[in-house]
């Protein structure tokens, strides 16, 4: 059933005795921390970057502290509330429980996620990512998403958001009109969905179709272009990015796929959006284009003061504001409804991890039969890395490593040494297997998910064509095995890391399991 928010004559009549200054800290979600000095304090969202739970229990309690609204906290759970709640469960990530192909599994990830999110005091969560892959070199969607086949998105992103819903965590599936087409980094620039909109209808179209059928809460637009459908925009000459299309977020997104819940911003900092007309302008323009929150937009001084400007020239107009309020507050009232109840143990949720990692860790290819390996106690076996980020990796690079040394008493390890020294090595013919863990994840503001810059140079040397049989195992980027389709003959993936990644994997390569 489509979500529609709940009204509220109350909060209508609230609404209109609000001043300009109350209805903008109604329409903002700001992020806690920094030199950012409470401006949150008085808003009806805050955003909370990754912290413990007792931290971010003890920052929610204060910030709605003496409050008669009590606001909405909200934080990015994509793929599990481990991510950002350091002590809760870990899953390693979209494109793995796709792979799993579980729907069930699927649901049960969102359901651990709610649960847990809710327990320290979360009611919004930005996720799960709908985009589609694609253009596997995306810096963006790699394993934040469901893979390219717009089904597969459907039936377990479909899932995962159901999950969250049904246990009291609202998500907000993104980033329409859809990520993922193409090589650009909204972060960084406004990037383009380059489909026809027949195309985009019988994909994009079809993944929000549903999500806003079964009754997804809210939608969050990206800074992504989609020229088929929209006009050129007037101010700059250009197409302009979902979050500021009339078009998209009004004549597409509302009218014509019905979506009658809160459309929240991506991030207000991004250069897509702030890089692409002045700030407060950009701002201004989200909410005259449909938009209700603005995420990352602190309420300071000059905030309050630029866009009192713009309502005195029209160009948002106070009529609209009021509505975007209204809405907002409604919305977290809403929210505020649910009575949690639910609680789950850590044994629980460890089985949905661990059945997960049995059915998404696999062989993507092993042209010469390395796999599996006999080891015993005697194998040499070299643990070398390439990694764009050795401190984000560095747990499940140890955890390798300390499973492999559960089969044999000689593991070494090498952390991206070069080309040069890889070819020293192996030329000494002592080891008997190389295991190569790369390691490239999305990132935010890099404009590449692949392997790049001089770190990439490990791959270089053709080191791994000596005699030392070599298993590369690729930790986050779900599409190594298509760029290096000559150099790497037997791949695995494991599409991200959790509690049993390791182990999975290991047993994986040796073909049996630990003792």
């Amino acid at each position: 059933m489509r979500y529609k928010i709940p009204e509220n004559a109350e909060i209508k009549k609230i609404v209109e005795e609000m001043s300009v200054e109350e209805l903008l800290l109604s329409v903002v979600c700001p992020e806690v921390g920094g030199n950012r000095k409470k401006l949150y304090n008085n808003t009806v969202a805050v955003f909370h970057h990754c912290n413990t739970s007792d931290v971010l229990k003890e920052r929610i309690d204060d910030i709605n502290k003496g409050r008669k609204l009590q606001a909405v906290m909200v934080t990015d759970i994509e793929a599990g509330a481990g991510n950002l709640i350091k002590d809760a469960t870990v899953f390693p990530s979209m494109m793995a429980c796709s792979v799993a192909n579980s729907e069930e599994l699927a649901y049960e990830m969102g359901k651990i996620s709610a649960i847990e999110s809710r327990k320290v005091g979360f009611e919004w969560a930005f996720g799960p990512c709908v985009d589609i892959s694609g253009n596997h070199d995306n810096p963006i969607t790699s394993t934040r998403c469901c893979g390219d086949d717009y089904k597969q998105v459907i039936k377990i992103a479909g899932a995962v958001m159901k999950g969250m819903q049904d246990y009291g965590l609202a998500a907000a599936v993104k980033h329409f009109p859809g990520d993922g087409y193409c090589m650009f980094d909204q972060h960084l620039t406004v990037a383009e969905n380059p489909m026809s909109y027949e195309e985009w209808k019988n994909t994009y179209g079809k993944v929000y179709q549903y999500m806003i059928d079964e009754g997804v809460k809210s939608i969050m637009p990206g800074h992504i272009s989609l020229p088929s459908y929209d006009d050129i925009d007037e101010e700059t000459g250009l197409y302009p990015p979902g979050s500021m299309s009339k078009k998209l977020l009004t004549d597409l997104l509302k009218n014509e796929l019905g979506f009658e819940g809160i459309i929240v911003s991506d991030g207000a900092n991004m250069s897509g959006f702030s890089g692409y007309i002045n700030f407060y302008k950009a701002c201004a323009r989200f909410l005259e284009a449909g938009g209700d929150c603005l995420i990352f937009v602190q309420p300071d001084e000059m905030f309050m003061d630029e866009m009192k400007k713009l309502i005195e020239i029209g160009y948002l107009s106070i009529e609209t504001l009021k509505n975007r309020a209204y809405r907002m507050l409604c919305f977290c009232q809403d929210l505020k409804s649910f009575e949690p109840i639910e609680t789950i143990s850590d044994h629980e949720a460890l089985k949905v991890v661990k059945e997960i990692l049995d059915r998404s860790i696999h062989i993507v290819r092993d042209r010469k039969g390395v796999i599996p390996f006999n080891i015993n106690r005697d194998t040499r076996i070299l643990h070398m890395t390439v990694d764009t980020d050795l401190e984000l990796h560095k747990d499940f690079n140890d955890d390798i490593t300390h499973e492999l040394k559960k089969y044999t008493e000689f593991v070494e390890v090498i952390n991206d040494p070069g080309p040069d020294a890889r070819i020293n090595v192996v030329k000494l013919k002592k080891y008997y297997l190389i295991i190569c863990t790369v390691g490239s994840a999305p990132s935010y503001g890099t404009n590449i998910v692949r392997l790049s810059g001089p770190i990439a140079r490990n791959m270089m040397g053709g080191w791994m064509r000596y005699d030392t049989p070599v298993i590369f195992v690729a930790k986050q980027h779900g599409y190594f095995h298509e760029e290096y389709e000559a150099t790497a003959d037997t791949v695995i993936n494991t599409y991200g890391y959790a509690c049993g990644s390791a182990e999975k994997l290991v047993s994986l390569i040796t073909g049996k399991e630990n003792k």
